[in-house]
């Protein structure tokens, strides 16, 4: 009996790792530029190929960089091979004003729509316990006095892509990582 249960976990398990499908190659820039302007409409941004000197190649070669464009305090850049998304990048300074964090919101919120077509629930379902998380992490390093405060954590939402999220007292950043990406 105890053997059956076990295996019908592991039936379980492993239908719902794969029902959740995310591709790890795929997430084309052109897609994602497209569906981040239009959920952005009201906020008027832009995409601008960025000019970016790297010394040597490393893994640099081929990405281009793109930044994003608007009148919003909040940072942001978009790096492709090709027409597939390598990394997406959100930042902002804090201590922020309440509108500007709101703004920083939308843009996160924006970002995880475009990469995996989720709608905002979903993507909010994402967002909220990871900063949660990382309010939590940023506390604790800041309580224990750690000579460099700061809040990390990431999510896996499969095929070998990485949400992260990374705040210290100054700024937050938000990461969305392709496979091989550094």
């Amino acid at each position: 009996m105890k053997s059956k249960i076990i295996s019908l976990l592991a039936a379980a398990v492993a239908c719902a790792v794969s029902a959740a499908p995310v591709h790890a190659k795929g997430i084309a820039c052109d897609g994602f530029i497209q569906t981040f302007t239009t959920s952005l409409g009201d906020l008027s941004v832009s995409f601008s190929r960025a000019l970016v000197v790297h010394s040597g190649q490393g893994g640099n070669k081929g990405v281009e960089s793109y930044v994003v464009v608007g009148s919003q305090e909040v940072d942001a850049t978009l790096d492709c091979k090709g027409n597939e998304m390598v990394r997406f990048e959100a930042r902002v300074a804090t201590p922020a004003k309440a509108r500007l964090l709101d703004q920083y919101q939308r843009y996160l919120t924006a970002s995880l729509q475009s990469a995996f077509n989720w709608d905002p629930t979903k993507a909010q379902s994402v967002l909220k316990p990871l900063e949660q998380d990382v309010a939590e992490y940023l506390r604790a390093s800041i309580e224990r006095g750690d000579v460099y405060n700061a809040g990390r954590d990431e999510v896996h939402p499969g095929g070998g892509m990485i949400v992260g999220m990374f705040w210290t007292p100054t700024d937050r950043s938000f990461v969305i990582s392709a496979p091989g990406a550094d």
